[in-house]
């Protein structure tokens, strides 16, 4: 046991917009994919929700609402820009984070929870 340098190795943590970047620019580039762990971790999870989806008869594809497009892609792009801020994407930053008891991990799933809070008070607003 002595003899065995045990070799080290960071921590990493459970992310989806590290390894979804990643697969776009495989897409993108032509590059032959390695599978790591986290681009395996992305697409079974894809996997795994349209398999129970199908099994339990709840696949519908739902149209965008008229006029909701802008709201969608706006979304997504805030969504994008902010886990690259919070080096991390809510779930990196929510459970892996947070388990670790990181005090970034900890300020980001706040403002992620505050910002979902005044989005939807805003939202309601404008609904009304």
């Amino acid at each position: 046991f002595a003899q065995d340098e045990l070799d080290p190795r960071a921590p990493s943590a459970m992310t989806m917009a590290g390894p979804l970047a990643r697969i776009g620019y495989l897409m993108l580039s032509g590059n032959t994919p390695t599978f790591s762990f986290a681009i395996s971790f992305v697409i079974g999870t894809g996997v795994a929700g349209l398999v129970t989806a199908l099994v339990l008869r709840d696949f519908r594809v739902i149209p965008i609402q008229k006029g909701m497009a802008k709201y969608a892609i706006l979304g997504g792009a805030l969504m994008g820009i902010g886990a690259i801020f919070a080096y991390g994407c809510n779930i990196g930053q929510g459970l892996s984070g947070m388990s670790t008891l990181s005090m970034e991990s900890l300020l980001a799933t706040l403002s992620m929870f505050a910002g979902v809070a005044i989005g939807v008070k805003w939202w309601d607003r404008q609904s009304t």
